[in-house]
């Protein structure tokens, strides 16, 4: 950091307080040299993430691709090994198998096994307020006060509303995240980052294969520190000698070396790199552009609106890594909605310690005393975690020994009652059902029903995706297909599937297991062998 950099960190911040404004508040101030005192901003830290936590946890467990992961975990914990193919699609497994998220779903399952769903739900709430404290003290570390770190955090929060109510081990990266902004920050005057950096990054890489945004993010900030140097010395040969440059491009190439510390190697970077080509993530919602008739696009465009303000406004210079990093972020939001909640950790990171500074030039108020810790403060806040741990359905649960059963937690979405029906028959074989039903049916059948295409898209063909697809509509000749994929069940949405559903029924060879308002499951008999609509 330059000396310009230096001066521009202290715009803003309130000036030393003089001799009159030391004076005592004329008002009692309760404080114990026995019982531990609070500022305000100590209070309202405490308030963010005590409500972060009850409001996450208010979120139901999502019925998609959470439950593939868990009965990816139960596989690996019962077979002590990773699985070689997709052990959970029917037919053939595709030709590569690549399970990068092992750590997180084998911690998942035992997480469940030991706590119930309700523990799913307290850690989905505890790594939501985790990433939340971690980028406060991110944004604290860059010589911002408190006050506005604490601003930052409410803002990520909000901004990630859209992603915040879905448990998956993407949320483990989005947690990691901020320490990757804080290493990054220290690098060039702190040796510390060299340490514990690298080993952050094989935790990640073992995680989820979002290692490759924490990997993106130290290249953008190599890179300009870089341009910065040549536009510095003018000369390649101190532009190698910079010490600056010489610490982050060291850093970099430490922790991608460290990504390949997995069950792939080194091959794990050409995965994750050629992940999002995967052509069934195109009809995927989460990955298609952000628009702005949504609320992750009325979020995005709200807090792009609140950048140019402060661009006009900062005194603050806004460096070349926060134009990258904006750019860079803000272009990966509009491009995929799922990369919002990355946009949602960058965005306050830069941005706050601007508006920090446009708000100490142009619009603080001047203070005439200064705010005494007491011990007042200290209770409010301890009120507020008692509070919350009463109201918190997951602490409530934990404490009361009452869990709030599978019916209560999941999500709307999730096919309970024909997964009920289908665990009292013992049903096993190839089944057709809309994609999101498919990870809870296989967690629910332990494995024993093979869904012919379930959340984990990216590791099936795209031919397997296709004959899916024509189905699901039921378009012409879809009996041949599914022959042609040996499928022995089809459970089908009425609201979905209405097309096919009809078809079904008018079928000689469907034999009708289960109905109710919002499914219908039927069992396909062999070529030449009908039998009565409904089974009793």
């Amino acid at each position: 950091m330059n000396s310009q950099d230096t001066a521009d960190v202290d715009i803003g911040q309130p000036s030393t307080p003089s001799e009159n404004e030391r004076q005592p508040p004329p008002w009692p101030v309760p404080t114990s040299q026995y019982f531990p005192t609070s500022t305000v901003a100590g209070m309202l830290l405490i308030f963010l993430l005590s409500t972060v936590f009850t409001m996450t946890s208010m979120h139901r467990l999502n019925h998609t691709d959470l439950w593939g992961h868990l009965s990816f975990g139960r596989l690996i914990i019962d077979q002590q090994m990773l699985p070689a193919t997709d052990p959970f699609a029917s037919g053939e497994p595709a030709a590569r198998f690549v399970n990068i998220p092992w750590l997180a779903q084998a911690t998942g399952f035992l997480l469940e096994r030991a706590m119930g769903i309700e523990g799913l739900v307290l850690v989905h709430a505890s790594l939501v307020t985790l990433c939340c404290g971690l980028l406060i003290l991110a944004v604290y570390r860059q010589n911002v006060s408190l006050g506005w770190a604490i601003v930052a955090g409410a803002a990520a929060f909000v901004i990630g509303l859209p992603s915040a109510g879905v448990i998956r081990p993407q949320l483990c990266g989005i947690a990691l995240l901020p320490l990757v902004l804080m290493g990054c920050s220290a690098l060039g005057s702190r040796r510390h980052p060299f340490a514990w950096m690298p080993i952050l990054f094989v935790l990640w890489a073992n995680l989820h294969g979002s290692f490759a945004i924490g990997l993106l993010v130290m290249g953008i900030c190599t890179l300009a520190v870089i341009w910065d140097s040549i536009a510095q010395h003018r000369s390649f040969k101190r532009v190698l000698r910079d010490p600056h440059v010489n610490a982050f491009g060291l850093a970099t190439i430490a922790c991608t070396i460290a990504t390949c510390f997995n069950p792939l190697g080194p091959r794990i970077l050409v995965v994750v790199a050629s992940f999002a080509g995967h052509p069934a993530l195109q009809n995927i919602t989460e990955w298609q552009p952000l628009v702005l008739k949504s609320l992750g696009g009325l979020l995005f465009f709200s807090s792009m609106i609140i950048t140019a303000v402060v661009l006009r406004l900062s005194p603050r210079r806004f460096t070349s890594r926060d134009v990258l990093l904006l750019i860079v972020f803000a272009a990966l939001a509009l491009s995929s909605m799922r990369m919002l909640a990355w946009w949602a950790i960058i965005w306050p990171w830069v941005v706050v310690p601007h508006a920090m500074a446009a708000w100490g030039k142009h619009l603080a108020p001047q203070r005439d005393e200064i705010s005494v810790p007491n011990t007042m403060r200290t209770l409010f806040a301890m009120a507020m975690v008692f509070t919350c741990a009463l109201v918190a359905p997951p602490t409530y649960s934990l404490v009361s020994g009452q869990s709030r059963g599978v019916g209560r937690i999941s999500g709307a979405g999730t096919p309970l009652y024909v997964a009920d029906e289908i665990t009292r028959r013992q049903l096993a074989g190839n089944l057709f059902c809309p994609m999101d039903w498919g990870d809870y049916l296989i967690w629910t059948s332990a494995g024993n029903l093979k869904p012919l295409v379930y959340t984990h898209v990216h590791l099936i063909r795209n031919d397997r995706w296709q004959d899916y697809q024509h189905i699901s509509a039921g378009g012409q000749d879809w009996l041949k297909l599914v022959d042609a994929r040996q499928l022995d069940y089809m459970l089908l949405s009425r609201k979905r599937n209405a097309s096919l559903a009809r078809l079904v029924q008018a079928e000689d060879r469907a034999r009708i297991l289960y109905q109710d308002q919002q499914c219908l499951l039927v069992k396909l008999l062999p070529a030449g062998e009908p039998s009565p609509a409904v089974d009793s």
